[in-house]
């Protein structure tokens, strides 16, 4: 009797947690999230990934580059602001529209994510703070005076549901120091009229009675409003979770989404959505696995013409002037160009070794992530760029997604050939200078150039390792 008990429970629990309820759950709460944006149409749409994005609908969706700001850096005795992921990019879009409507969830137990409550309000402070130091006041209001605005400017704003007062105040202890990190680094941090100020909104549990807020504009406000929007409803333990239609609701539902999707991501959700929530509950696992492995197997190794040989987009890292870096998608102008396959195989042309009969050199890798040696790579990159820098040549670098291995060359190429100051080094000799500061600043100037940049643990240990063992030799 017991064992029967059991079994009919995990059934039950199961299926109020399988991918049926889970879309629903997030079709219902990307209406919330289009019903805030329509009434704040001024103020961009932006994902925190990964969790946002499925959420957010793309007719909707600013197309910048998303957000990252990571609950943990939130949460208590680990609060950080992280140059890694300082979402400075997010600034001059805030500057031009205003304000900005960042979104997240997250799973039961909580009405707003780490990443809402805690992580925004640091990056918010730090950043009216570091602003106020090297430009000076922020521009009053219309409500205030310039006193009350530099006052208010230098807080931490949090909500009172989420942050204790006590934990307030400690996180408020450490934003000088968070500031002046800021202000050291070699990170762009574009200014600002007004000073942000997170606001804080969550899906309530009957949208009926709910007023959604409209705000008005910054000049109005005395601030740049940082809406921090929570897209799930707060479930309690004791509450009824069940919705006509046999699905059971989900807070959070698109967290986590390796454990539950089957391979779909949030970009294939957005495609395929009407025609999965069309589906009953047999069928839909079962078309969402072939969707899947279709969308796989149409991943094929294609023919690259002579003519887009070396043809490559991204960005110039700055300070230097010999260095683009972006994903291999990109076209743009003709460049010697080191390209690294990460997920994929490379294009069929590509696999020529290079420097064959080709007039514009070009260096394919197709590094297998945990199998293949990440040095190896390294000095790979290192022994093709030194010939061109030698000259004072320019090289385009880039892998599938631009945010990790390549970041991870970028880094060893921008130490090993570049001074502080983004100097080439003289006839392509290596710098004998490595630290700690010195790599961060290298990754500082990625950043500045690629926003979406954001190198794993493994990627920057290996870059270290790189420069400590007998395979970086200054010459």
């Amino acid at each position: 009797m017991e064992d029967s008990f059991l079994t009919q429970s995990k059934a039950i629990r199961k299926q109020s947690n399988d991918i049926y309820s889970r879309l629903r759950s997030i079709q219902d709460d990307a209406k919330f999230v289009e019903e805030v944006s329509l009434a704040n149409p001024s103020l961009p749409l932006v994902a925190n990934l990964r969790c946002g994005a499925w959420y957010c609908p793309p007719e909707i969706a600013h197309p910048s580059t998303p957000a990252y700001f990571k609950s943990q850096d939130g949460h208590e005795g680990q609060w950080d602001f992280s140059l890694r992921r300082s979402n400075l990019h997010l600034l001059p879009l805030i500057s031009e529209r205003g304000g900005i409507i960042l979104v997240d969830s997250t799973r039961r137990g909580k009405r707003l994510p780490d990443a809402l409550s805690k992580t925004i309000p640091q990056w918010c402070a730090t950043i009216n703070r570091a602003l106020i130091v090297r430009d000076g006041p922020f521009q009053a209001g219309t409500s205030e005076n310039e006193t009350e605005a530099e006052d208010w400017a230098r807080r931490i704003y949090v909500s009172p549901r989420s942050v204790s007062d006590s934990e307030k105040s400690r996180m408020e202890a450490l934003l000088e120091g968070w500031a002046s990190k800021l202000l050291a680094s070699s990170l762009e941090l574009p200014s600002l009229k007004y000073p942000l100020r997170p606001i804080f909104v969550h899906k309530p549990s009957t949208l009926d009675l709910y007023h959604i807020p409209s705000l008005p504009s910054p000049s109005e406000l005395g601030f740049h409003p940082v809406m921090c929007l929570s897209a799930s409803e707060y479930i309690e333990d004791s509450t009824d979770r069940r919705r006509p239609g046999g699905w059971e609701y989900h807070q959070g539902a698109g967290d986590d989404h390796e454990s539950w999707g089957m391979g779909m991501s949030p970009s294939d959700w957005w495609v395929w959505r009407g025609e999965l929530l069309a589906l009953e509950r047999d069928e839909l696992e079962l078309e969402v696995r072939r969707r899947v492995q279709a969308r796989r197997a149409a991943v094929t190794p294609r023919t690259v013409t002579e003519s887009e040989r070396g043809m490559k987009g991204g960005v110039i890292v700055k300070p230097t002037r010999n260095l683009f870096i972006g994903t291999l998608s990109e076209p743009a102008s003709r460049l010697p160009t080191i390209s690294i396959y990460t997920s994929s195989s490379p294009p069929i042309s590509d696999l020529s070794p290079s420097g064959s009969s080709h007039s514009v050199p070009s260096l394919v890798i197709n590094h297998r992530p945990g199998k293949d040696d990440l040095q190896t790579l390294f000095n790979q990159a290192v022994s093709f760029a030194k010939p061109i820098w030698a000259d004072g040549g320019e090289i385009w670098l880039g892998c599938e997604n631009g945010k990790d291995i390549s970041v991870g060359a970028g880094i060893v190429l921008l130490q090993t050939f570049f001074n502080d100051s983004g100097e080439l080094l003289a006839d392509g000799q290596s710098s004998e200078t490595v630290s700690k500061a010195t790599i961060q600043k290298r990754l500082q100037w990625i950043i500045n150039a690629q926003p979406g940049a954001n190198p794993t643990r493994s990627t920057l240990k290996t870059v270290n390792a790189y420069f400590m063992s007998a395979r970086f030799k200054p010459t």
